[in-house]
């Protein structure tokens, strides 16, 4: 999967030799998760993404560098039977706010408390509509796009521009079959048609479930 590598390359620019890397990919139906300390720059493993064969794929790549394994994305977490991962390209201010249902961060950062608040307010038979609530109840957080993920669907929140933070929007890419969500419109990708993702919207994606020969 070649065009996997480009768009994780170009999203991450400079953040390709800091940090380090993950994803998330259906394999038949589970989700299977690979992440690393490493930058992928460096990492040999990540020119393995070229042998990828998958349908849905969440790519987190850059950002500071790690101190525990804990804090490494996109975040993973077991509920209700499935098992979800999730990447958080902004910023949370008011943490405390965020209700988790009783579930315990592994990590320390505020993005992962986002991932279990979102995770308490899901609602499978209406994703879009429980989320959208979720978030818009969250006022004045002005960076709350993310991307989330199980084998059975993907939810797409674009979401920025409150009272205290410019945020800034998430882009939707069409080439062919394909169908990609980036931090930014991908000029590696010619073949990809961009346009930006309307603000405070959620889009759910259902994956169409297959059994592995």
């Amino acid at each position: 999967m070649d065009v996997l590598t480009r768009a994780a390359r170009a999203v991450a620019g400079t953040d390709c030799d800091s940090g380090g890397w993950g994803l998330a990919h259906c394999y038949g139906n589970r989700l299977e998760t690979v992440r690393s300390a490493q930058p992928c720059a460096q990492d040999p493993d990540f020119s393995k993404l070229d042998e990828l064969r998958t349908d849905m794929v969440l790519v987190s790549i850059g950002g500071a560098a790690t101190t525990s394994p804990r804090e490494l994305k996109p975040y993973v977490r077991r509920e209700a039977g499935h098992v979800w991962a999730f990447c958080h390209p902004g910023a949370v201010k008011g943490e405390g706010r965020l209700e988790t249902g009783g579930r315990i961060a592994d990590s320390r950062n505020p993005s992962e408390r986002y991932f279990l608040h979102l995770l308490s307010k899901l609602d499978e038979q209406s994703p879009v509509e429980s989320l959208t609530n979720a978030i818009a109840a969250l006022e004045d957080e002005g960076s709350l796009s993310f991307c989330m993920m199980c084998a059975e669907m993907a939810l797409v929140g674009c979401w920025y521009g409150g009272a205290h933070e410019p945020g800034g929007p998430l882009w939707l890419g069409e080439g062919g079959l394909a169908r990609y969500v980036s931090t930014k419109p991908l000029v590696s990708l010619p073949e990809v048609r961009w346009q930006a993702m309307p603000n405070r919207t959620v889009l759910a994606i259902t994956r169409t479930r297959r059994e592995l020969p």
